[in-house]
């Protein structure tokens, strides 16, 4: 009788193991982190996107990020700061300028949602997947990328 009810116990404490293991599409993602310079400038506050090249099981996910102060980010797909997939991917970087009502002010005093939401500063030169020049690859053993610069 008790071993009846053990395995029963055993059963019922694998189930939602077994059930997220059946359940999961999410693929393994890695933490990885890079930097963006144009010449020698960081490229703050711009929005990140990687793109899978070619076929690539991500489907329409896209690691993203937004960029600091000093031109650093971390990769999010599934979460935040999650990192990304391994494979070969196509980078597209918009570097908004601050809104014109904020010219001159000091960025610390600009209000967060609004670091980065004006006109493009590359003009739109990186923002097009098909035609940015920027690629890298992700292993799973890489946690710092490679520099991005971009003009």
């Amino acid at each position: 009788m008790y071993a009846k009810h053990a395995r029963r116990v055993s059963l019922w404490m694998l189930l939602p193991f077994l059930a997220a293991i059946g359940c999961s599409d999410r693929l393994v993602t890695y933490p990885v982190e890079g930097r963006i310079e144009c010449g020698d400038q960081p490229v703050d506050h711009a929005r990140v996107v990687f793109h899978p090249a070619g076929e690539h099981p991500l489907g329409t996910l896209r690691p993203h990020a937004r960029t600091d102060a000093a031109g650093r980010y971390r990769l999010s797909t599934y979460g935040v700061e999650d990192g990304a997939p391994p494979g070969e991917y196509k980078v597209t970087v918009e570097w908004g300028a601050p809104p014109a009502e904020f010219a001159g002010w000091p960025p610390a005093e600009i209000p967060e949602e609004e670091l980065g939401s004006g006109p493009d500063r590359l003009e739109a030169r990186y923002a097009d997947p098909q035609s940015t020049p920027l690629s890298i690859i992700i292993t799973a053993d890489q946690h710092e990328l490679p520099l991005l610069t971009v003009h």
